[in-house]
């Protein structure tokens, strides 16, 4: 297959989409967020998986919280007044694979802005 050069509206089109993405990203806050176990163990009982994020919870729509589209069960602030969420175990360990699984936490500012941050968990099969 011969490639041919690059016409003028591929180029406007590339722009485009990279002003778009620039846009979307400026218009979206990211959080550094700590989930908690870090390793999740698919065949044994744990707690509630529970993310900590850098954001006040004062400035965040409690109800807009979810970790990879599962809704939060509860949300509140921690010591320091930034977000802590709490997520059914049963739900998240049914979401994920042994290996790794990013888990991504979204929600809203009460201002309207979203919000988002990722994080890596250990998925493991107790023998």
């Amino acid at each position: 297959m011969r490639l041919g050069r690059p016409t003028l509206v591929g180029a406007a089109t590339i722009t485009a989409v990279a002003c778009a993405a620039v846009a979307l990203a400026a218009s979206q806050l990211v959080v550094a967020i700590q989930i908690a176990p870090s390793t999740l163990i698919l065949n044994s009982s744990q707690s509630d998986v529970t993310v900590h994020a850098e954001i006040a919870y004062s400035a965040v729509d409690g109800g807009s919280v979810s970790l990879s589209g599962i809704p939060a069960k509860a949300t509140f602030a921690d010591s320091c007044g930034e977000l802590v969420a709490k997520f059914d175990e049963a739900v998240v360990k049914a979401s994920v694979k042994p290996g790794a699984a990013e888990l991504v936490l979204t929600g809203l500012k009460k201002d309207g802005v979203p919000f988002e941050g990722a994080d890596t968990v250990r998925v493991i099969v107790k023998r």
